[in-house]
């Protein structure tokens, strides 16, 4: 049987330079051995290090007779990607187990949320409530300052992404990793899911069942559009129904701040960047949200925010208004 060798890229920085290896086109049917040299990599970034390590995984998954190797170089990236636990990620024996360190102010290393867990503990009250928790925890440990503009900001954007999934993605687990570069006054935070995805969720609404992938994310980002039914709002907590501001108020936060939100899902990708909306086709099974943000720029963000939900109220299709706790950047 034949050894096949994968050489990585220097730089983990891009979502084209993961997809341009082509790792998702590898049969290894015939292989014995899997070499990935990871020799030249010198810097990686969580978003594009999290779509490799979910391919490498998939490998791994799909070819258990295959002896894996990792080949890398002592360096700032290998030390990071041990500590981080990006090689246990990715289904190899090396490293720190994902979740067994702490973040610092600098990074938070790869975390695995139990989403049933979550949503058991919630009991009664909304997911909101427990979405907040964890949403508070980790902008602390990125900001380093709670109650700053950053850390409002960071656990805003947070929490709605850690409620949407618990409520909408039926998933079980939710992947997050983040990285705060003071040098470079850029804080990203990338969060996924494996559930049902985003057009998954919209076209259980009559209204939305022959919606495109492209539609889905769209409307997601729309102020005032919700993929969950009239009977599930029905059923909310009158303070905490779903009235489609989170994802629209997230984006503003973000793109507004020198920063993106990057939302994929299905056959697609959305991003919003400084007020403009743009698409690729790059695909992924389940949600999976990036944001960043320069936290020099969150200047007055309680007054800004208040702008933004106005913004998002003038512009909802149906003339909605924003949920209570969508206007709350703390719970």
């Amino acid at each position: 049987m034949s050894k096949i060798n994968v050489k990585l890229p220097s730089r983990l920085d891009t979502i084209t330079a993961i997809f341009n290896i082509g790792l998702g086109k590898l049969d290894l049917s015939n292989s014995s051995e899997c070499h990935l040299h990871f020799t030249e990599c010198s810097f990686g970034t969580p978003l594009p290090m999290l779509l490799l390590g979910r391919e490498i995984l998939a490998l791994v998954r799909k070819f258990p007779h295959v002896d894996f190797k990792f080949w890398t170089r002592d360096g700032n990236f290998q030390g990071y990607a041990d500590h981080v636990g990006f090689f246990r990620f990715c289904g190899i024996a090396r490293g720190n187990p994902v979740g067994a360190v702490d973040g610092t102010g600098n990074y938070q290393p790869i975390q695995i949320m139990k989403l049933n867990q979550l949503r058991e503990d919630a009991g009664e009250e909304p997911y909101a409530n427990i979405a907040q928790e964890r949403a508070t925890a980790l902008a602390t440990v990125l900001s380093q300052n709670a109650g700053d503009d950053c850390h409002q900001a960071l656990q805003y954007v947070l929490r709605e992404i850690i409620r949407n999934a618990m409520e909408h993605s039926r998933a079980e687990f939710l992947v997050y990793f983040a990285q705060h570069w003071k040098n470079l006054d850029k804080a990203e935070v990338v969060l996924f899911d494996t559930g049902i995805g985003v057009h998954g969720s919209f076209k259980e609404k009559p209204e939305f069942a022959d919606a495109s992938d492209v539609e889905a994310l769209n409307m997601a980002m729309t102020p005032g559009l919700t993929c969950a039914t009239e009977a599930e709002i029905a059923a909310q907590h009158p303070d905490a129904r779903n009235s489609g501001f989170g994802l629209y108020l997230s984006s503003r936060i973000c793109s507004d701040n020198g920063g993106r939100l990057r939302l994929m899902s299905g056959s697609r990708t959305a991003t919003v960047t400084a007020g403009n909306l743009t698409h690729n086709d790059w695909g992924f099974d389940g949600t999976c949200v990036e944001m960043s943000l320069k936290p020099s720029k969150l200047i007055n963000f309680k007054e800004r925010f208040e702008t933004y939900i106005k913004d998002g109220e003038k512009l909802s299709p149906k003339g909605s208004k924003a949920s209570s706790f969508s206007k709350m950047m703390t719970i």
